[in-house]
């Protein structure tokens, strides 16, 4: 993500017997993260859209109107893209 923290919301994860915090991306984030639009991320997300993408990362749901994305699994599916590219070209 190039250093830029877009989130809004971390979450604790306790890892031990210290605290490690997990960035939470929501939809505006993610898909400023991706370079697409709101609508390209829902359909990704969503297994009933033609254009759903079944390795794209599963939303987390905050609460009855909070929806986001982990920020680790958000750069790990681009670094798959990147690899996939790297492939493609040797």
């Amino acid at each position: 993500m190039g250093g830029y923290i877009f989130a809004c919301h971390t979450t604790p994860a306790k890892k031990g017997k210290a605290y490690e915090y997990r960035i939470i991306l929501r939809v505006n984030d993610t898909a400023r993260v991706m370079g697409v639009s709101r609508a390209t991320i829902w359909n990704w997300a969503n297994p009933k859209s033609r254009h759903h993408r079944p390795d794209f990362p599963k939303p987390i749901k905050l609460s009855e109107n909070i929806t986001g994305w982990l920020s680790s699994e958000i750069e790990e599916y681009l670094g798959k893209l990147a690899a996939k590219r790297e492939e493609q070209a040797n």
